[in-house]
């Protein structure tokens, strides 16, 4: 190859460098365009972001040395100073305007919030009632927006219908990007389906909170036909001729002591020992395998005169087919109202006759008696029937002067003055 050939060669290789990417040569032609350049186009409050501005010639070629002036159009949003630099000063877009030889470039600048990005915006748990509580899930929680997402927390969880406060969160930390463990308990959650909405957030979000729905399914245990019946809440709270303060509650179960769900035999309850008559709605049919009472209580002092009996109460529970069950032994407190002014008015007491005012307790509660003698006491200390003179009159243990025994007629059957006792001694209610 010759020498002209070489030179030829060098001097294509050389040209086309040029056209293959080079920048723009600096030329010295007057600026006719503004072309604004800037790191980052989004920025978060607060945050600086470096814009720069190159005026080019006609060619196209980078004209140096000539200085920019810099205006935003909404300082409210980006401010710009003499250097270029942007600061976001609130929510919005602002225009950013630099302007070399009085030839005018521009760019866009975004001030935004930080974004809160979940990584599932749904869970779905699942587990067998009385079984173990299913597995955490874990979310992931990300900024997808500038700036730094911190303080995130849970709002309040939102629950369906059916049952709440089964679902705890827990974050890995507060800043993103995190992770929150969610977990869902059976606790007494009956077999179902449960929905919940588990809301992310944080004060500096612009798009909080972000909802994560939350679905936990309970299938029922698998069981045999209805068995035996189980006493789960004993009877309680019991007045006589009042509605137990706490119901019964009976389950249906399978001979292997299974929860039924779905049984639906009729429970009855009845009184298999103590005095009165089992009154309300004895008969109940069972939800999810439950029977719940709610207006039991117990009568009948009145028929049968003198004879009274407030302890050793059990209710026995019955159904077709299955082994019953009996609860536990309980008292029914003294009625005022139902058995001790019964007392007072029965014919083999006659207390009415001459005291008609003890009809009322507020006659007899803490009051002295209606006696011109001192030193007889008070009628009735409350829970404490050996100081009540009232119990002294029916028991004659009173001292001497302060009357004769009550009823005149002869001191009253045991049962009836362990009644008005029993009444006392229990903080002389007026019920």
């Amino acid at each position: 190859m010759t020498r002209r050939q070489w030179t030829g060669l060098a001097f294509l290789m050389v040209g086309s460098v040029g056209c293959f990417g080079d920048p723009p040569a600096i030329g010295p032609g007057d600026v006719v365009t503004v072309r604004v350049f800037s790191s980052d186009s989004v920025l978060a409050l607060g945050d600086t972001v470096s814009f720069s501005a190159q005026g080019l010639d006609l060619t196209g070629a980078f004209v140096v040395g000539r200085p920019a002036t810099w205006e935003s159009d909404a300082p409210n949003v980006a401010t710009v100073d003499d250097n270029g630099s942007v600061v976001g000063a609130g929510v919005g877009s602002a225009t950013i305007t630099a302007t070399i030889d009085g030839v005018v470039g521009q760019a866009t600048a975004t001030v935004s919030l930080p974004q809160i990005a979940v990584g599932d915006s749904s869970l779905v748990f699942a587990a067998i009632f009385g079984d173990t509580d299913p597995d955490s899930q874990d979310v992931a929680v990300a900024n997808r927006g500038p700036g730094s997402l911190t303080g995130l927390t849970i709002g309040t969880i939102q629950y369906g219908s059916g049952g709440s406060g089964w679902i705890t969160t827990t974050f890995d930390a507060t800043t993103a990007p995190t992770v929150v463990t969610v977990r869902a308990s059976l606790g007494a959650l009956l077999p179902g389906t449960y929905t919940a909405i588990v809301p992310v957030q944080a004060a500096g979000a612009g798009n909080s909170p972000v909802n994560v729905d939350v679905t936990f399914t309970i299938v029922a245990p698998p069981s045999g036909a209805p068995g035996m019946l189980a006493v789960i809440a004993e009877p309680g709270g019991a007045t006589a001729n009042s509605v137990f303060t706490t119901q019964p509650v009976v389950e249906v179960r399978d001979s292997a002591g299974v929860r039924v769900f779905g049984a639906t035999v009729p429970i009855t309850a009845s009184i298999t020992s103590g005095d009165g008559t089992l009154i309300g709605t004895t008969t109940v049919i069972p939800v999810n395998g439950q029977a719940t009472f709610t207006d039991l209580q117990i009568r009948g002092v009145q028929a049968v005169g003198d004879t009274v009996g407030f302890g050793g109460h059990r209710l026995e529970f019955t159904a077709p087919a299955t082994m019953p069950d009996t609860s536990v032994s309980f008292n029914v407190a003294v009625s005022f109202s139902y058995n001790v002014e019964y007392m007072f008015g029965l014919t083999s007491t006659s207390c009415l006759a001459c005291h008609s005012t003890f009809s009322d307790p507020a006659v007899l509660v803490n009051q002295p008696p209606a006696l011109n003698v001192t030193g007889c006491g008070t009628l009735v200390v409350p829970s404490n029937s050996t100081s009540s003179f009232l119990m002294q009159k029916l028991d004659n243990t009173h001292s001497g002067g302060c009357g004769s025994v009550m009823p005149p007629a002869g001191v009253l059957s045991t049962r009836l003055r362990n009644m008005v006792r029993s009444w006392i001694d229990e903080g002389a209610v007026e019920n």
